[in-house]
């Protein structure tokens, strides 16, 4: 069996849409949203593609818009993409968002 593991997308569909086609699992480790400009793109492949996937600390804010947890360094900017992608994803994604596991 051929497992892709993957994590920290981070909104970049163009980066997520290169992986190898010749897998059997895809499983996403977090943070599907933030900082990249395709975040419901990148929520819909995983949607549908994905048999594993947990809950980010950028999925967490967005999805129950609530304040990043993450390191001072990326903080501001992390902020600063959370209004676009707040703004971009529909109730539904963010809904998929908060229901991911830990």
């Amino acid at each position: 069996m051929k497992i892709v593991i993957i994590s920290d997308v981070h909104g970049n569909y163009d980066a997520l849409s290169h992986l190898p086609e010749d897998y059997d699992q895809l499983w996403v480790l977090g943070d599907l949203v933030n900082y990249g400009p395709q975040p419901a793109e990148v929520v819909n492949f995983v949607r549908s593609r994905a048999a594993h996937v947990v809950r980010g600390n950028h999925d967490h804010c967005v999805g129950f818009g609530e304040a990043l947890r993450c390191t001072p360094r990326f903080r501001e900017m992390a902020e600063a993409t959370r209004s676009y992608t707040d703004a971009i994803l529909s109730e539904d994604d963010k809904k998929y968002l908060r229901n991911l596991p830990l």
